[in-house]
């Protein structure tokens, strides 16, 4: 989420923040949230994180992260119930404090 200078294999910084700004707003979701380009965004008092997720049958994958804080993580279930144990991880207490927090609490015990 710190790009190198574009070039031809990668996005430009206006590039990326295109990407990431929010398009379209979410009517009616639990959380204020909107579209981007390629992911989702929802809107968290001050802090905004983007996500995209995937499933098919037997499989289930998330990708969250909060560009100014420059954390993130991805997560891949290969079980019928993975979006449940993936919404368990997101809405932990301490999955929370990481993506909010960012990278002065890498490393911390």
């Amino acid at each position: 989420i710190a790009p190198k200078p574009g070039d031809e294999f990668r996005l430009t910084r206006e590039s990326r923040d295109e990407m990431l700004r929010p398009q379209v707003p979410v009517p009616n979701s639990e959380q204020r949230s909107s579209w981007a380009i390629g992911w989702a965004i929802v809107h968290d008092g001050d802090h905004n994180f983007i996500y995209h997720s995937g499933d098919d049958t037997g499989w289930h994958t998330i990708a969250v992260a909060s560009a100014a804080n420059r954390s993130g993580f991805v997560a891949m279930t290969n079980g019928d119930n993975g979006n449940q144990v993936l919404g368990k991880i997101l809405m932990s207490d301490s999955m929370q404090r990481f993506l909010k927090a960012g990278r002065q609490t890498i490393g911390r015990g």
